[in-house]
């Protein structure tokens, strides 16, 4: 059984020394054909990037992705960010500490992204643990306070 118990709100972010050596971003389209790239993230089964899309009113622009660098880890993916090589998408909880710490900036403030939902799977039983419904209560509690 899946249980949804919340979502993670995405944005873009890069770092600052990334923006000194490509420039700053304004409108999402200026990374389709430029010299700006993604660092990707391989999500299991399926081995390439994910395509992330943003939204402002009636507006919606795919990020093109022109990757320089793709992992499948997500401290690999923050720290790729952080290092300058590339534009990264991360929950917004992901990027707090490093957009507070100055190593990260959010681009495009106005624009919006699906969130991603989040889900807790557990084997169906006769009699659902108590501990399990316990710990799927408090992890969406958790994600309440972080998303």
């Amino acid at each position: 059984i899946a249980k949804r118990v919340g979502a993670l709100h995405l944005s873009i972010y890069a770092a600052p020394l990334y923006l000194e050596r490509f420039g700053t971003v304004v409108h999402p389209e200026e990374l389709d054909g430029s010299a700006h790239r993604m660092v990707g993230y391989l999500w299991e089964h399926q081995n390439k990037p994910f395509p992330y899309a943003l939204r402002r009113d009636k507006e919606r622009v795919s990020l093109p992705g022109r990757y320089g660098l793709a992992v499948n880890d997500g401290n690999a993916y923050l720290a790729a960010g952080e290092a300058g090589l590339g534009l990264v998408c991360l929950p917004a909880y992901l990027a707090k500490e490093a957009v507070q710490a100055g190593r990260l900036i959010a681009l495009f403030p106005d624009w919006t992204m699906d969130p991603m939902p989040l889900y807790v799977a557990f084997h169906r039983s006769k009699h659902t643990n108590v501990r399990l419904r316990v710990f799927i209560d408090w992890v969406a509690e958790q994600l309440t306070q972080v998303s």
